[in-house]
């Protein structure tokens, strides 16, 4: 008779170590910012130590992920709230952070508005990002303030994707990384804004500044047109890059600085969101929203 081998079994100190450590190390942790109440602080933005800043979701909650349960250093911040800078302690599960509601604090409705066209789509497209859908770069009211630029070109500068090109008569353009020096798109609230060009002739493509347009259409002086043909007026091919008040849109006079509460970059058009959808420009998309941030 053929002796059979038995299979080795796990002694019970070896259970028990497995079913000590499996639930730990899967285990994701998460921070829910609220008021002294516990009322959430929706869209609240977390910037803990080693990580990448985010927002919270509309019941004031942030995923960490695997994060090791110990002390960080953490940054939280929401308009109308005490901002918090200090340790967190995180924890296993859920870690509660209280933020104080100021005297001044702005209605939800007057900060947050309504619809896709409205910062409120702006923290959905945000949120959708975080979750690995969509694309785009975000700047958040919090981090406008943070950040403490005296210009809307400050806070474009370090973006991938993008350069910021200094006009011949003054002020900033955005444009894509390309060798075409195309300019983006910008949108305010909304609304493409157009170039004095585009305004007077009908175009509304702004592919790049040697673009032909009808000069028939064009009310411009010869310079005007030299600029807008990227010429000079002996005929000879300017470097592009070379923007004016008539052919391009020049970021910092979209609005103040003081004004902005978010910006959305997307450095391809193709990526755009639907309701931010362009069809005339490929160069990319910088999307500004208005509001108050006190």
């Amino acid at each position: 008779m053929i002796a059979r081998r038995r299979a080795p079994r796990l002694t019970n100190v070896a259970v028990i170590v497995l079913l000590a450590t499996s639930p730990l190390a899967a285990q994701q942790r998460t921070l829910r910012v609220i008021t002294p109440d516990s009322v959430p602080v929706s869209y609240a933005w977390v910037a803990i130590q080693g990580q990448t800043p985010r927002i919270a979701d509309e019941k004031g909650v942030v995923n960490l992920g695997t994060l090791s349960p110990k002390n960080y250093t953490a940054d939280v911040r929401r308009l109308g709230y005490a901002p918090f800078s200090g340790p967190l302690a995180v924890g296993d599960g859920q870690t509660l952070l209280s933020l104080t509601p100021l005297a001044t604090q702005i209605g939800k409705v007057a900060v947050i508005g309504s619809g896709p066209m409205s910062m409120e789509g702006f923290y959905r497209r945000w949120l959708a990002r975080q979750n690995g859908g969509g694309s785009g770069v975000f700047i958040g009211p919090e981090e406008i303030d943070k950040r403490n630029v005296t210009d809307i070109a400050g806070l474009l500068r370090d973006q991938n994707g993008l350069k910021i090109e200094h006009a011949r008569d003054g002020g900033y353009v955005v444009a894509g990384t390309g060798s075409n020096g195309c300019q983006m798109a910008v949108m305010l609230d909304g609304q493409v804004i157009k170039s004095r060009v585009e305004a007077t002739s009908g175009q509304s493509s702004r592919t790049s500044i040697g673009s032909p347009l009808n000069d028939k259409t064009t009310y411009m002086t010869p310079g005007e047109k030299a600029a807008m043909l990227g010429t000079n007026k002996s005929g000879v091919e300017r470097k592009f890059g070379d923007y004016a008040d008539s052919n391009s849109v020049k970021i910092d006079q979209v609005a103040s600085i003081g004004s902005v509460s978010g910006i959305e970059v997307y450095a391809r058009t193709g990526a755009l969101p639907a309701e931010l959808n362009l069809t005339d420009n490929p160069c990319g998309l910088v999307v500004i929203w208005t509001g108050s941030r006190k």
